[in-house]
């Protein structure tokens, strides 16, 4: 019994020691995610190929690199259940198809491998490549005065170009020249500008050519451009082609001329304004010289008094040859009038009506209603009256109204005057109004005083 309880304790104390992830041995072997590098390289060129893997037990791993010229690198490295990133590095020294075997191993022994292939080719010489990519002429050519080129050169190539020399022909035996040289980076743009004198007309032909010692494209180092040079001409005046602007303004009011001038000769102008009031107005203009590019000038003025004026502008070119055009203008005090039509409406009445202004300007009569024609000026407020009592208002802004007035309702007179007189019976209507509207102010007076 005492042997049984012994063996039993022992069984127990053996089940209760820990067990650790070396006591158990596996067979999966590492998993590799991938291998990423160049598959073309340079003689002498450097390449970079990473590998990702990782174990599913954690375990450390080891790499092994064969780079197919029979050369092994060995790394290891550890991040447990995560995936590890190793790069390696490697350069050929001879040409050839190399295939790189990378080889995973845990700590267990178990091994996964991958392969890449890369061709390595020879040594690619880099170079610059200058190109002319543009010629401009400046100005216009002509005989007895300079002509400007400029010439545009581009480094295309991916090698700095280390000293050039630029030669231009000019189309004359005597018209070659060289530029400066220098260095010029990859992409950069270089622009020479060259003159020359041309003693006789005719047509030209300019080329340009560019050399460096270390250009792999020498078809684009050259570029011509075919131009005419024309003959010395005396200077020509300016050339007014229009001239524009208000011909009538009021007193006070702002005007805005508007001229339009070339020279012939491509100089700037100048202009001077003469207001037919002896006030001058001096303006340089600022556009830039150019053959036959016309040219806008404005000025504003307001004149003082009335009368007719004649504005004078005179263009002038830089050898003081001058051009000039000439307009009037009406300046007038003028009062801006309006008008319109008001219908008088007498509601209520059927006897022959009269409505007026109270300044007597405008009238009309007529049963029921009459229209009249009114004017003045602009927002005139017109104060109406009638026959039969009341006041309307109107304002004069060009649109038709009305005036409207209440007026009660008659029987004709039984007796009437055999010798009738619409003036003084008006007259007497209108005195009627008059006493009836007394009567109510003093009614109201007498109320107001009552309750006083």
């Amino acid at each position: 019994m005492k042997n049984k309880i012994l063996a039993i304790l022992f069984a127990l104390m053996v089940f209760s020691l820990p067990f650790t992830n070396a006591d158990v041995k596996y067979n999966d072997a590492p998993i590799i995610n991938g291998v990423g590098g160049p598959i073309n390289l340079n003689v002498g060129e450097q390449g970079t190929w990473r590998v990702n893997a990782y174990d599913i037990h954690g375990s450390y791993l080891y790499y092994n690199v064969d780079w197919g010229e029979h050369i092994a690198y060995a790394q290891s490295g550890t991040n447990q259940q995560l995936s590890q990133e190793a790069t390696f590095t490697h350069e050929y020294s001879n040409p050839g198809t190399y295939t790189i075997t990378i080889k995973v191993t845990n700590s267990f022994g178990i091994s996964a491998q991958t392969t890449i292939n890369v061709n390595v080719g020879n040594i690619t010489q880099i170079s610059s490549d200058l190109a002319i990519t543009n010629i401009e002429i400046i100005g216009n050519p002509v005989v007895g005065k300079e002509t400007n080129f400029e010439v545009t050169i581009q480094n295309l190539g991916d090698g700095i170009a280390n000293g050039y020399s630029l030669q231009f022909f000019y189309g004359e035996d005597a018209g070659n020249g060289i530029g400066t040289s220098g260095i010029i980076q990859p992409g950069q743009v270089v622009k020479h500008v060259t003159s020359y004198v041309y003693v006789n007309p005719g047509e030209y032909t300019f080329k340009a050519e560019v050399n460096t010692n270390n250009d792999n494209n020498p078809e684009n180092n050259v570029m011509k451009k075919t131009f005419y040079v024309k003959k010395l001409q005396l200077n020509q005046a300016p050339v007014i082609t229009s001239i524009s602007g208000p011909t009538n303004l009021n007193v006070g009011e702002q005007g805005t001329w508007k001229i339009n001038a070339y020279d012939p000769d491509g100089n700037y102008l100048y202009y001077h304004v003469d207001w037919g009031e002896k006030i001058n107005y001096p303006l340089a203009s600022n556009s830039q010289k150019n053959e036959k590019l016309k040219q806008e000038a404005t000025f504003t003025n307001s004149y003082n008094n009335l009368g007719v004026y004649t504005i004078t502008i005179t263009v002038i070119d830089e050898q003081g040859l001058n051009a000039q055009s000439s307009i009037n203008v009406n300046v007038e005090d003028v009062i801006g009038e309006f008008g319109g039509q008001v219908k008088c409406i007498f509601d209520g009445s059927k006897e022959n009506q009269k409505c007026y202004t109270s300044d007597g300007r405008f009238s009309c009569s007529g049963i029921q209603s009459c229209v009249t024609e009114v004017h003045g000026k602009q927002n005139e407020k017109l104060t109406w009256e009638s026959t039969c009592g009341g006041y309307a208002y109107t304002v004069v802004n060009g649109q038709n109204q009305y005036a409207e007035f209440k007026c009660s309702s008659t029987s004709p007179d039984p007796n009437p005057d055999p010798n009738p007189n619409p003036d003084q019976d008006i007259k007497i209507k209108m005195l009627k109004s008059l006493f009836k509207q007394l009567q109510s102010v003093i009614s109201e007076i007498i109320k107001l005083l009552d309750n006083w």
